[in-house]
């Protein structure tokens, strides 16, 4: 038996009235037979996927984190639209635009690069901070989906405040992931 956890470090999104509405309405009209939403109390934005961690790398990350909230001072970023990802032409990941936020990814940059200077491997992908809201399996009206897509291709949903950093603990369940707070780290004030 492995005492390996799962482990990433996010940004928690408190989704507000507009994003809930217009989930509720992508919902209603999407036939979600083949789609996996995400629960509104798990939004996050995740700077690094750390993976397979081992208990005692715990207080290392931590301390990282620590240090380097030091040099941050708490900032925002805007959700404004919905886009997708692809695998072989078909949508497989609907998600929240991020408009472009240079604090946000030097963030991510500097975690990934402190990190890896500590033994962790470094994410290899350039950070592309997204917000998914769901998982496809497949669609049944693909055109409704483009439809929608479309229309909001644009659309400001609402400002976060980055105060924290989490690191979290990831736990796979059948009924989709729970993800539990190791660590909470506040960025510094301005």
């Amino acid at each position: 038996m492995t005492n390996l956890i799962r482990t990433f470090i996010a940004v928690k999104i408190d989704t507000g009235p507009v994003l809930k509405k217009m989930i509720q309405h992508l919902k209603g009209s999407l036939d979600s037979s083949g789609i996996k939403w995400v629960d509104v109390n798990n939004m996050h934005l995740t700077l690094k996927f750390i993976g397979d961690t081992m208990p005692g790398q715990l207080e290392q990350i931590i301390s990282v984190l620590k240090e380097i909230s030091g040099s941050f001072p708490v900032f925002s970023f805007e959700l404004d639209g919905l886009g997708y990802f692809r695998s072989r032409g078909v949508p497989k990941v609907f998600f929240i635009k991020i408009n472009e936020n240079d604090k946000l990814k030097n963030l991510a940059d500097e975690i990934n690069i402190r990190l890896e200077e500590t033994g962790f491997k470094r994410e290899e992908r350039n950070f592309h901070p997204h917000l998914t809201i769901a998982r496809i399996k497949y669609l049944k009206d693909k055109q409704i989906f483009y439809s929608l897509t479309d229309k909001y291709r644009s659309y400001p949903f609402q400002k976060v405040p980055v105060e924290n950093i989490i690191l979290y603990h990831s736990i796979l369940k059948s009924y989709g992931p729970l993800y539990k707070e190791l660590a909470v780290v506040r960025l510094k004030e301005l």
